[in-house]
């Protein structure tokens, strides 16, 4: 996996058992029991290829008012490192660089303004293996001060970032490639935190947000079409995590 790209995207949830139930019906994800039954992290996989992760949100975490969420990885050859560069750089080290086994090493980092994502350092396991239907796509940094947000991002993993369309949506670039975006003021919520938004791709948006709202879930965003992108929804499931989908036409 290339460095500054995402790697990998988890699921922090309350109730992993419904979590999982709800996944499944929405994008036929198999879920992968650990072989420890103390270890309480999950994969999903889709077709013997993994494309996520879900652990159980702590309680203590709750009780600081972190809510259910999709977290999302950036690949770094360096995980140590890059913590501490978020820090000069005005970040938040919110967990310091540790081992998941002999996986790989990970830190959970807080940009200026909020908003949380992790790093990831691979040993044995580099990634997700797949990025199409109904799995990860794109990732969006929801921000009150995008300038800022450039400047760190692209210092911390060398993104280029850059206006997209007239609408001032900013895209995310990492060694010319696109990997996500930054929306303008008008295309988000005011009251929403600082966080990243992970997108997943499916055939057909609307059915998908059928399927979800069928099964417990709440639309922020109904399906709509969006100009050289296709039919796009942003959803919350059962548990109140946010995630978003996104379907070419």
């Amino acid at each position: 996996m290339e460095a500054g790209s995402f790697c990998w995207v988890e699921l922090a949830t309350p109730n992993p058992a419904e979590a999982q139930k709800f996944y499944k019906k929405l994008f036929g994800w198999e879920v992968q029991q650990p072989s420890d039954a103390k270890h309480m992290y999950t994969l999903f996989a889709r077709g013997g290829d993994t494309v996520a992760g879900c652990f159980q949100l702590p309680e203590e975490l709750r009780k600081q008012g972190v809510p259910p969420h999709w977290l999302v990885y950036v690949a770094t050859p360096n995980a140590d490192a890059a913590a501490q560069r978020a820090a000069r750089l005005g970040g938040k080290v919110v967990r310091s660089a540790f081992d998941a086994q002999d996986l790989g090493r990970l830190a959970v980092l807080q940009d200026p303004a909020g908003a949380v994502f992790a790093v990831w350092q691979a040993l044995r396991f580099a990634g997700f293996s797949a990025q199409d239907d109904n799995a990860f796509d794109w990732a969006e940094l929801i921000t009150p001060d995008r300038k800022r947000a450039s400047e760190f991002y692209g210092e911390l993993f060398g993104w280029q970032i850059e206006s997209a369309n007239e609408r001032g949506y900013r895209q995310i670039n990492n060694g010319g490639h696109g990997i996500g975006g930054i929306p303008a003021a008008s295309e988000r919520d005011p009251q929403a935190p600082p966080h990243w938004l992970a997108w997943f791709q499916v055939v057909d948006c609307d059915a998908s947000v059928e399927d979800a709202e069928g099964n417990g879930a709440h639309t922020q965003l109904r399906p709509s079409s969006l100009e050289g992108v296709g039919r796009i929804s942003i959803l919350q499931d059962p548990q109140g995590a946010a995630f978003a989908l996104t379907a070419a036409v």
